[in-house]
């Protein structure tokens, strides 16, 4: 049986299509809403950074808002390389070395 000429998308194109829709702008405005708040009560924020895309998500909303927050990414020894690569490439991103205690960051901060 075809299929009618129609073929299935991609997730990628799927998630573009998504993009455009009023629900996706809604729901990245009540994000970037709840960050502003959130940044408003404290003025010592970090963004702890793993590399993956759900923290890489949250860099990038939380840096809409003040781009000026910095990340902390935590790098373990069994760490992807490409996962390595990319975390090294991040702007205003302190890199510590796994193991390290928070006394010895905080001194370096």
């Amino acid at each position: 049986m075809g299929d009618g000429g129609m073929s299935a998308l991609t997730d990628r194109e799927a998630c573009r299509i998504y993009a455009q829709t009023r629900q996706h702008r809604y729901r990245v405005a009540k994000t970037l809403t709840i960050i502003e708040k959130a940044l408003m009560t404290n003025n010592a924020w970090l963004i702890a950074v793993s590399g993956g895309k759900d923290s890489t998500v949250v860099m990038n909303c939380v840096r809409l808002v003040n781009p000026d927050i910095p990340a902390v990414c935590s790098v373990y020894e069994w760490m992807l390389p490409e996962t390595r690569t990319y975390v090294q490439h991040l702007e205003n991103c302190e890199h510590v070395a796994s193991g390290t205690k928070q006394t010895e960051f905080s001194a370096n901060w």
